[in-house]
């Protein structure tokens, strides 16, 4: 799978609500500016209900380095059991859930940026929530059908989150 950022598609939005954080005097991690950064598959017929997060130091003052990849998918085991039936048990469980990912590259810090995720981020249902309207929107500027269960909260004739202009109800919900 090809995963490509957030912020390609929808530069404003992600500006907005790509969640940082700023360590100091941290024993476990170098001081800076870290952003996780939101990236989805793009293939506009899976629908794996993940994101990889890459975590990216972000500021100038210190050396710009690429810290952590943390995979997150926020569906039950059940769901990723059903989405690949041929997938080993054990691997469908490490698709659920927040966790460092295997094949891409991590830092010496990569455990300490999964602990602020999980502790700081994953605590915040309305975090979760974004993510899940950031997949969905991600999909549906793909050309993929959008998850009608993640828009249900969404005002049908309240303009689009993906920014388009038109009312939600003539864009990502049809």
């Amino acid at each position: 799978m090809i995963f490509k950022r957030f912020m390609e598609f929808f530069p404003e939005i992600a500006e907005k609500e790509t969640r940082r954080i700023t360590l100091r005097n941290d024993p476990q991690a170098p001081d800076g500016e870290y952003a996780f950064i939101d990236s989805f598959c793009e293939d506009k017929h899976c629908d794996c209900r993940r994101v990889y997060f890459h975590v990216l130091q972000i500021d100038t003052d210190y050396k710009v380095f690429h810290a952590a990849t943390i995979s997150y998918g926020w569906e039950d085991l059940d769901f990723y059991l059903s989405w690949s039936p041929y997938l080993p048990s054990e691997m469908a469980a490490e698709m659920k859930g927040a966790a460092l990912e295997r094949i891409q590259r991590q830092s010496q810090y990569a455990e300490r940026f999964l602990e602020f995720f999980e502790s700081k981020f994953l605590s915040d249902p309305a975090y979760i929530e974004r993510i899940k309207r950031h997949y969905a929107m991600f999909k549906a500027r793909l050309g993929g059908k959008a998850i009608k269960k993640i828009y249900k909260g969404f005002n049908k004739y309240s303009p689009c989150p993906c920014g388009s202009g038109k009312k939600f109800k003539f864009c990502c919900m049809a």
